[in-house]
């Protein structure tokens, strides 16, 4: 019970937007806390393999890094 209401805060809820870039919770890399489109997407990855643990940290960070450059 307590990793499923782990999951939804660190993972679920950022990837759905209702938790924005911040210090305290979620995937908090270089490249995740670049903008908020790439928190969002590490998020929406880690999601995917959320029941992975430290994969779920690599596929977001892996995801954020292959995706387009918006600048």
């Amino acid at each position: 019970m307590v990793a499923a209401v782990v999951t939804a805060v660190f993972v679920v809820l950022p990837a759905g937007g209702v938790i924005g870039r911040n210090s305290f919770v979620g995937v908090r890399t270089r490249a995740t806390m670049h903008d908020a489109a790439a928190w969002r997407r590490g998020h929406q990855a880690a999601v995917l393999l959320s029941g992975g643990g430290s994969w779920s940290v690599a596929a977001a960070q892996r995801a954020v890094r292959k995706a387009p450059d918006a600048s």
